[in-house]
């Protein structure tokens, strides 16, 4: 009789390890898988950060370059400008020597 308490026991027994032996693989599990999560969360607002930084700096460049477009236009204009007035003297010269 004895030896058939013991068997029961250790059966028993073994199926506790085996029980613990599941939860702490699911436990180890869960803690990788929260960890990758908090991985991806950390990346992605670190990655969003570092967009707006470059966002913002592409946001000025092109102000930047608008502001060297406008002065160019501008120049362009008064360098016409005076060729058109040079052009009107040319040709007023012109019909006056004829």
């Amino acid at each position: 009789m004895e030896e058939k308490t013991t068997q029961l026991t250790m059966k028993r027994g073994r199926r506790k390890m085996i029980n613990l032996g599941h939860y702490a693989e699911y436990g180890a599990v869960g803690i990788i898988i929260i960890l990758f999560v908090g991985m991806i969360k950390f990346l992605q607002t670190s990655l969003t950060a570092k967009l707006a930084t470059v966002e913002g700096i592409c946001v000025k460049l092109i102000d930047r370059w608008n502001r060297s477009d406008e002065t160019r236009d501008r120049r362009h204009e008064q360098l016409l400008e005076q060729i058109n007035r040079i052009t009107d003297d040319l040709n007023y010269l012109k019909g006056k020597s004829k």
